[in-house]
């Protein structure tokens, strides 16, 4: 069985790990905390708790951003709520929150770096480093690519 990964107002939903069969985890949008929904009766034990697939379950609920999904964390951005911090050595949905904010202000018709440095409140080298990290990924094309699909999009 393939495990499900659903993006929902409290955070995502990973379920349907073959492991853990009715178990669900609901990993908070910035990562700071992972609810533990076992199925109807059972116990948290301290064994069951050691025994839990929490990387594995981060991993998946952080490789599954969509756009919604990502509008989400910017729109909670703009109502006051921190972005998601960046993990030691960056991550595919660090990567993906960079690009959408990114093309998000391209879109605003605002300068797409200047916009990163003021969201996360890092300086123009580390905005230079995380779009450079965004690109490697595939996450992010070259500036005139991005602003050409801007254009597209806004014809459209």
């Amino acid at each position: 069985m393939k495990p499900t990964v659903e993006h929902t107002a409290e955070g995502t939903v990973v379920g349907g790990i073959d492991t853990w069969p009715g178990w669900e985890f609901v990993v908070a949008a910035d990562e700071s905390w992972v609810k533990v929904v076992p199925p109807d009766g059972t116990a948290v034990t301290p064994r069951l708790w050691k025994a839990m697939p929490i990387g594995h379950v981060l991993r998946l609920a952080s490789s599954t951003w969509t756009v919604a999904a990502l509008a989400g964390v910017i729109a909670r951005h703009d109502a006051g709520s921190a972005l998601p911090r960046r993990p030691f050595g960056g991550s595919a949905k660090h990567n993906a929150v960079v690009a959408y904010t990114y093309r998000a202000a391209l879109q605003r018709g605002e300068k797409p770096r200047e916009a990163i440095v003021e969201y996360f409140g890092i300086s123009e080298k580390t905005a230079d480093r995380w779009l450079s990290e965004a690109r490697a990924a595939g996450e992010l094309g070259s500036y005139l690519e991005e602003k050409r699909a801007a254009q597209q999009r806004s014809v459209s």
